[in-house]
């Protein structure tokens, strides 16, 4: 009797074709069937689909269960069917269908050409025009926090961080610079509305810049690494920068953007909303989150949470 090794991820043993996507508590259940309900069900509190982390099945003596919260093929089936990385490195997520946390969206990128990588989480500015990208998800209310770290730039340098709760619509056009837009600028300023003032510190590549915005009480703050510029201190409500209502701003709500305020410069941007990593690199050290929801390398303000699925609902 020929004995064939299970492949997870690759289609069949001779091929180069490679699943592309990521996976969560996978089940074989040899000789069962199950439903769905066995192994999901709906959350009350977002009304999505989420995991039920130890479901009651039978997974017979050739059956497994592997990738149960961690990136290891242990086996928590019980019958020991451990399987072993066949090349490449297993990374975990924190994003799943339970709990999606927001990249920054391809789909709004027609000025901005911008180039997107590593999960839409690094963004590549173009050197043509000023332009910003923002995020996938928005916010009408709440409290949210998110990490940006500068991670370089190919010739000139004017990278700018913030908000935006209108669209882009030409090539020429800064986050900041116009209304409905906020940006802390490499060169310690800030900019709201187009109105420029002096704010914080300047920052340089591999900065990490801390956005929290309290949207329901219209305030912005950003911190350089783990410092909470202008006096601000998001989780007393101190000193923070006042904006526009978001009910009122172009979407009718707020989303994390970045850009650059030159055209003759390219900036890299790698965001972290929650997932716990700058492109492949996880963070140094995990700073305390009260809201249980997403991984920063520096402490969230109380109060505050990850812009995702379960932070839009918290």
């Amino acid at each position: 009797m020929m004995t064939v090794p299970t492949n997870v991820g690759r289609n069949g043993m001779n091929t180069s074709n490679y699943f592309e996507g990521v996976m969560s508590h996978m089940h074989m259940t040899h000789g069962y069937l199950y439903t769905p309900s066995t192994f999901g069900e709906t959350d009350s509190l977002t009304g999505e689909w989420k995991i039920k982390t130890d479901p009651t099945v039978n997974y017979n003596s050739n059956g497994f269960f592997i990738l149960k919260n961690t990136n290891t093929g242990t086996d928590y089936s019980g019958n020991s069917e451990t399987f072993s990385s066949g090349g490449g490195t297993l990374t975990k997520t924190e994003d799943n269908p339970s709990n999606v946390f927001a990249t920054l969206n391809p789909l709004d990128n027609y000025f901005a050409q911008n180039t997107f990588s590593y999960g839409n989480t690094r963004q590549l500015t173009d050197n043509s025009r000023y332009a910003w990208s923002t995020s996938t998800l928005g916010m009408t209310s709440g409290k949210y926090y998110c990490e940006v770290r500068h991670s370089g730039n190919i010739g000139d340098n004017y990278p700018e961080i913030g908000i935006a709760g209108r669209g882009l619509e030409d090539t020429s056009t800064a986050l900041g610079t116009v209304h409905n837009t906020v940006s802390y600028q490499y060169n310690g300023q800030i900019l709201i509305n187009g109105t420029a003032s002096s704010f914080g510190s300047a920052y340089s590549s591999t900065a990490i810049i801390g956005i929290a915005l309290n949207v329901t009480n219209s305030q912005i703050y950003f911190s350089l690494n783990g410092v909470w510029q202008g006096g601000g201190n998001p989780t007393t409500g101190a000193n923070g920068k006042t904006i526009t209502t978001a009910s009122t701003v172009r979407l009718g709500a707020y989303f994390f953007a970045g850009g650059d305020y030159g055209n003759s410069s390219r900036v890299t941007f790698d965001w972290n909303f929650g997932n716990g990593y700058f492109n492949s690199t996880a963070i140094s050290s995990a700073g305390t989150n009260a809201s249980g929801n997403g991984i920063f390398e520096y402490d969230v303000p109380t109060g505050y949470t990850a812009l995702s699925t379960k932070g839009l609902n918290l």
